[in-house]
């Protein structure tokens, strides 16, 4: 679908009618008609009903009305942010990351991106589960990384960087033993797995603590005093023994921006992203 299509749709809302709209549009009734014809071929759900001579949006149309607006002036946003880098003019770009993504983009990719556009403002805002959708639909931020079970959505653009696998790690003198685990705090992404983890295979754990950052429950997990719950990439110590969880639990992690985002300087971010993982 181009943005040619969305334009035409919100001046039959605007105007309620297609001929009023078509002569705003500078096309013929009949182009619009058509344009119409082509969405109910697609399989969408009838966007108007015809009241008399007036044209109401029916409740699909609702919905494809708001993503069009959303759409369209991301799009004019991702324009004028071409023309400010094209002018030398300074850019700021907001990057929400996970928190236990954090110091890999951080020590890893940050730096490179700061070589490749001095000019540039690149600021990083921590990112808790279920905020992804929400700031990238209200232009809060330019690109999204964090894990989630379901990598898709209609309005963004997903890349995928890697498939991971929560698992329990624990030393193997104590595989077997009935453990209290470690936790990511509540509302990170890692918790929400963790909670699908646990959830699907029945499992309801005496909580030892609740901390966000993996190396310190790696250390207590090799001191015997707990396992710990981590994706499997997290767990690099050998001492310690990985075990799959009954149903296993995998997810995705993701780098996801705007639909047809043309900045740079965020291509180039997923970019390093993929060269890490």
């Amino acid at each position: 679908m181009d943005t040619r299509q969305l334009e035409y749709i919100l001046e039959i809302a605007e105007e309620k009618n297609l001929s009023r709209a078509a002569e705003k549009l500078f096309i013929t009734q009949s182009a619009l008609s058509q344009q119409l014809a082509k969405l109910k071929k697609e399989g969408l759900p009838p966007l108007f009903t015809q009241n008399k001579r007036e044209m109401h949006l029916t409740d699909a149309g609702k919905i494809y009305v708001n993503g069009a607006r959303a759409i369209l002036k991301l799009e004019k946003d991702a324009a004028e942010a071409l023309q400010n880098l094209s002018s030398n003019q300074v850019r700021t770009f907001h990057i929400s990351v996970a928190s236990y993504l954090k110091p890999l983009f951080c020590l890893q990719a940050l730096p490179r991106l700061h070589h490749r556009f001095p000019q540039a403002c690149i600021r990083i805002h921590s990112l808790e589960a279920g905020q992804a959708r929400l700031l990238l639909e209200t232009g809060q931020t330019d690109l999204a990384l964090f894990p989630t079970l379901h990598p898709t959505h209609e309005l963004f653009s997903y890349t995928m960087l890697r498939e991971e696998e929560m698992v329990m790690a624990s030393l193997p003198s104590l595989s077997g033993s009935l453990l209290p685990m470690t936790l990511p705090e509540e509302g990170t992404h890692l918790r929400n797995l963790c909670n699908h983890a646990l959830s699907a295979n029945h499992l309801k754990p005496d909580i030892y603590v609740e901390i966000n950052e993996p190396e310190i429950a790696l250390r207590l997990a090799l001191l015997g005093e707990c396992a710990a719950i981590l994706p499997r990439s997290s767990v690099t110590d050998p001492r310690l023994e990985i075990h799959s969880l009954p149903e296993p639990c995998y997810f995705f992690i993701v780098a996801a921006c705007r639909k047809n985002m043309r900045l740079p300087l965020i291509r180039e971010a997923i970019r390093e992203m993929e060269e890490l993982f």
